[in-house]
């Protein structure tokens, strides 16, 4: 083979490879990049007191976002769903769960919390999760 012609088989091939390369790297980055977006918030009733017992709960409306899933909530009645724990873009149904076992904790939580926001099919909180923005949501309970 030829100077020239070794040359030219280097380029193509090089060139084929760092298409390659990007065009890999793209689906990984899409794969991966159904992306799990940062979520936080807060829980609290119509009195402004925080719901700290139980835990809120993201179903999805699209059943290839994925599973439900399931935040318990802190002090102050905050929740955080970070990293793999993060959801996807899209529109969610948001419930809220007792804390399990039945507790003292659980007990407070189902007589303060209106039956409503207990039940996946009839919670009246809905929610978008946006890429690229700060999805930050309050949810006040009435």
């Amino acid at each position: 083979m030829s100077q020239p012609t070794r040359f030219v088989s280097l380029i193509g091939c090089a060139l084929t490879c760092f298409l390659c390369a990007t065009g890999c790297a793209k689906k990984l980055v899409n794969a991966s990049s159904e992306e799990r977006i940062l979520v936080l918030g807060k829980v609290v009733l119509s009195n402004g007191q925080p719901v700290t017992a139980g835990s809120i709960t993201f179903n999805p409306d699209d059943p290839s976002q994925g599973p439900a899933i399931v935040c318990p909530l802190q002090e102050a009645g905050a929740f955080k769903l970070v990293g793999s724990e993060g959801a996807s873009t899209g529109f969610y149904t948001v419930y809220l769960v007792p804390s399990t076992p039945p507790s003292s904790k659980s007990n407070y939580f189902r007589s303060v919390v209106p039956e409503k926001y207990l039940d996946p099919e009839a919670s009246p909180l809905r929610i978008e999760i946006k890429p690229g923005e700060v999805n930050e949501f309050t949810f006040n309970l009435e």
